[in-house]
This record gives C-alpha cells, structure tokens and sequence, in this order.
C-alpha cells in the first residue's frame, strides 16, 4: 500500500492585508500604525499546519490523495476565521482535516496586520 504524505506545493499565498499590505512571498510588511514597518514570516504558519496534519487512515486505506487550496483570514491577534475551501480534493474527509488542523494548531504568532492566507495542501500516496 505504500506510504502517505502530505506536503504544501508552494508558500503560502498572501493576499492583501487589511491595512493594503501583503505580498505573495511569503512575508508582508505592516505598519503598526506610527510608521514603524514589521515583517512576519508566513511560512511559520504554512509549516505548523503542515506539521500537525494527518493523512486520515481511511482516506489512506480508500486510495484517496489530492490537491486541497484553503484559505483563511490570520487575525491581527494570531487567531483565524473564516477557513474555507477554495478547491476541494474531491474527498471531504481530506478536506475536513486540513479544516480542523487549522482550527486546532491555531493561534499563531501575531501578524502585524491581518492577511488573508491561500495555501495548497497535497495528499498522495508514495
């Protein structure tokens, strides 16, 4: 049967902050609202999900992998919201992991501002 993995297939995606911020590079400068800018790594939240994510043995033993794009807005406070699936991978119980690992590995460290987050997350079978 093999064994299972779960990689990302890029960086994070960051999506425009709400202060207008962002950048797709993985990190977004902030201000902190008397000039001074920060800069924050998202990678660190790309990695700790990743970390913390299973591949669901029944997926494993079904033969199910594919590509799931998530996104979430990662508050200014290092909490989340509205986690939702941008593209499924055709199984829901691959999907729902990905949900609740974000929702059970949070809070992360705190961002300068809120940013929308986009990251692809793969399931496959070596």
């Amino acid at each position: 049967t093999g064994s299972a993995a779960v990689s990302s297939t890029a960086g994070a995606g960051i999506a425009q902050g709400k202060d207008g911020t962002g950048t797709a590079s993985g990190t977004v400068g902030g201000s902190r609202g008397d000039g001074g800018g920060m800069r924050y790594d998202f990678s660190y939240v790309r990695e700790r999900i990743l970390k913390n994510l299973r591949f669901p043995a029944t997926a494993r033993q079904r033969g199910q992998t594919g590509k799931i794009v998530v996104s979430f807005t990662l508050l200014a406070d290092g909490q989340v919201e509205r986690i939702a699936i941008v593209t499924g991978s055709g199984h829901e119980i691959l999907d729902q992991a990905v949900i609740d690992t974000i929702r059970r590995v949070a809070p992360f460290s705190r961002p300068p501002v809120s940013a929308q987050l986009v990251l692809p997350i793969v399931f496959h079978l070596k």
